[in-house]
C-alpha cells in the first residue's frame, strides 16, 4: 500500500503567511490517494489507485505506507 501525495505550494499573491508559519508549512504535503501494487515484474509494475480525492498527475510522489 502506498500513499500518493504532492507538496503544498502556497501562492504568496493570494495568502499572507508569517515567517514562522511559512517555515512550518514548507514541509507539508497533500495526500491525493492510495495505491496498491498488484503485479511486479523485472522491469515494470502494475498498480491500482484504490482511492483518489483529486486527479493523479505525472510528478505526484508516492510513499510506502
Amino acid at each position: 500500500m502506498f500513499l500518493i501525495y504532492r507538496p503544498l505550494n502556497f501562492d504568496s499573491r493570494l495568502y499572507e503567511v508569517a515567517g514562522e508559519a511559512a517555515r512550518l508549512l514548507a514541509g507539508e504535503r497533500e495526500v491525493v490517494g492510495d495505491l496498491v501494487v498488484i503485479k511486479v515484474r523485472e522491469r515494470a509494475a502494475t498498480a491500482l489507485a484504490t482511492f483518489t480525492s483529486d486527479g493523479v498527475s505525472p510528478g505526484d510522489l508516492v510513499e510506502l505506507r
